[in-house]
């Protein structure tokens, strides 16, 4: 999960943790300001064992199911990682979290994501496996009406 990087500003070489993010935090969304000093490593396609639910505006990961998620990868600093722990409801030794942040494979090493830890009963389950493609799909009366099924 940690990885290093030569930071030409301070010339020393520092240490990252890897993340890869599949939701809001993605390029182009809301709450991709979260990681707007973080170095981009990549994207990729899970294998096919999570699903993503739709949560209005923001998904839910879950573990164990049939679909591959498009995911991006970022370098971040620790602070970086403790803001994105605070925005996903995440405490180290806490087993009731909204989101718990577990290490997963990807081909640029080992990284965190977080897991919604979560029922999905009611929400609707995205089949491409891709937030940003599905909340681009969307326009603000269709997310009202998939969220609270309002017409």
């Amino acid at each position: 999960m940690k990885t290093s990087y030569f930071n030409p500003k301070t010339k020393k070489i520092e240490d990252h943790e890897l993340v890869a993010v599949y939701g809001s935090l993605r390029q182009d969304l809301h709450n991709h300001h979260f990681l707007r000093n973080s170095k981009f490593v990549g994207e990729f396609d899970t294998e096919p064992v999570y699903d993503l639910f739709s949560l209005g505006s923001y998904p839910a990961l879950k573990e164990n199911g049939s679909t591959s998620v498009k995911m991006e990868v970022y370098a971040v600093e620790k602070e970086v990682l403790h803001s994105l722990d605070r925005l996903e409801g995440y405490e180290e030794d806490c087993t009731d979290n909204y989101y718990n942040r577990v290490v997963i494979d990807s081909p640029y090493g080992e990284c965190y994501t977080y897991i919604f830890n979560c029922g999905t009963n009611t929400a609707h389950k995205i089949e491409s496996g891709d937030w940003k493609k599905h909340k681009m799909s969307f326009n603000d009366d269709q997310l009202l009406t998939a969220r609270y099924g309002m017409e």
